[in-house]
């Protein structure tokens, strides 16, 4: 979904137009959907800087193709061995440089993973991490 977009997406894929205004600015009545995913992308950013020998990013996916406007940045967690990956907006890119993610050509082989194999793996290492 843009956020750019007057469209949002119901969870069986239909489509329905904003009357006014964009789907950013779409709210639960406490945060806004541009809220959330810039509350998202500062989470994710914090667990990859923790994490920075395991993570990447790439202009690319995994066949080369282009991810303009964003770019795939991915990591693989210490106690599951299994992968996450976002898209983030290509305006964090200097926030990746900074924190020192190191940039692939293209992003290594998808292995095919939705949003909700993410939250499973992310919980899945949170447990692992504080029984270790």
């Amino acid at each position: 979904m843009s956020l750019t977009s007057d469209k949002i997406f119901l969870p069986n894929g239909q489509s329905v137009k904003l009357c006014s205004g964009l789907a950013k600015d779409v709210s639960d009545g406490a945060h806004t959907f541009n809220e959330l995913y810039e509350h998202r992308t500062a989470l994710f950013l914090l667990l990859v800087s923790d994490n920075v020998k395991s993570s990447w990013w790439s202009n690319k996916d995994s066949k080369g193709k282009q991810c303009d406007p964003y770019v795939l940045c991915g990591l693989t967690l210490s106690k599951t061995k299994s992968d996450i990956t976002y898209h983030l907006d290509a305006s964090y890119i200097g926030i990746l440089e900074t924190i020192g993610v190191k940039e692939l050509k293209q992003a290594p082989k998808w292995d095919c993973h939705i949003g909700s194999d993410t939250h499973d793996r992310i919980l899945s290492e949170a447990i692992r991490a504080k029984k270790a």
